[in-house]
């Protein structure tokens, strides 16, 4: 069409991520306008395409990242005391900056969900709170329309970093995919059509929470054996005394499953080690 404000961002993307960001030279985009001025009559995605293949880069691994910077944006931009964006667009987190539109939020689990249909070069944005309770980590299983080009984007907010990735789905656009979730403030799912051609794709996924730490059950000092140094290191826990509990003294812990460590767990360790 004719432009407008909403094409910026993807310039901008292109500029930032490949163009190096410059405030005296623009190589990506001079190179797209260059060819633009000599193939005027071709459509626009089939220059953006060229414009990543001239140089080396995929069009279809571009956008799925352009997504993922979308996300973090507005006030979810990952920033330091100074304001200063540690994560994608270096204005993400500026005044007026927009927020990318979620399409869903979950903050329990499980969770089982047919997405909105979506069209080509659309991606929706699904916010994951971390699990509440002992768990630390999300399993996401992930259906995708068969025979469109999809992928299912996932990403881990940290204090001062992201994470992010793939899920990597099979010939049928299925996969699962578990988020490590300890110490991170939010995560998101982020499905992506990247053809340029077509309408109304589907999706689903379901999530539930899972256990990331390792562990055997009662044997807080993960020495191999169960004793009273793993009974007075839960009573502790129970109690709030001492260090922290980490992730695997979490996950031992809770020594009956019922995901909390209570008392209960207390009993139960003292009934393992008189047996």
């Amino acid at each position: 069409g004719t432009g407008s404000y909403e094409d910026y961002p993807w310039e901008d993307f292109i500029h930032q991520r490949f163009g190096g960001n410059s405030y005296t030279r623009a190589p990506f985009l001079f190179y797209f306008w260059t060819w633009r001025e000599t193939h005027t009559s071709q459509g626009v995605l089939a220059s953006y395409q060229q414009l990543f293949t001239g140089n080396g880069e995929n069009f279809a691994s571009a956008f799925k990242e352009y997504l993922v910077w979308n996300y973090f944006t507005g006030n979810r931009a990952v920033t330091n005391s100074f304001g200063q964006s540690l994560f994608g667009y270096d204005e993400a987190g500026i005044t007026g900056f927009p927020t990318a539109t979620l399409s869903a939020t979950h903050t329990t689990y499980p969770v089982n969900v047919n997405g909105l249909p979506f069209d080509h070069l659309v991606g929706r944005m699904i916010r994951l709170r971390p699990p509440t309770g002992l768990r630390d980590g999300l399993e996401i299983q992930f259906n995708g329309q068969d025979g469109v080009a999809l992928s299912a984007m996932w990403a881990v907010r940290f204090p001062d970093s992201v994470s992010w990735g793939e899920i990597p789905l099979d010939n049928a656009n299925d996969g699962s995919f578990v988020l490590d979730l300890r110490g991170a403030s939010e995560a998101a799912l982020i499905p992506v059509v990247t053809q340029t051609s077509g309408s109304n794709f589907t999706f689903s996924y379901s999530i539930n929470s899972t256990t990331i730490a390792e562990c055997s059950p009662g044997d807080i000092n993960a020495d191999g054996a169960l004793d009273v140094t793993d009974l007075v290191r839960l009573v502790n826990i129970i109690l709030e005394q001492g260090e922290p509990p980490t992730p695997v003294e979490i996950c031992a812990g809770d020594v009956n499953g019922d995901e909390a460590i209570t008392v209960q767990d207390v009993v139960q360790l003292v009934n393992i080690i008189l047996q």
